[in-house]
């Protein structure tokens, strides 16, 4: 919802934008990395 808001709230300035994609993307892939190290640790016990 925050990248949302960053992304449309730029306007016309690419470095907002990109800002917006960046918070996007980012997000995810740490909250990804979170899952996939509680599952290893769960398969190695």
């Amino acid at each position: 919802m925050l990248s949302i808001v960053i992304y449309f709230g730029a306007g016309d300035d690419v470095l907002g934008r990109l800002n917006g994609i960046y918070v996007g993307v980012w997000v995810p892939s740490i909250l990804s990395l979170g899952a996939l190290l509680l599952v290893a640790r769960k398969t190695d016990s």
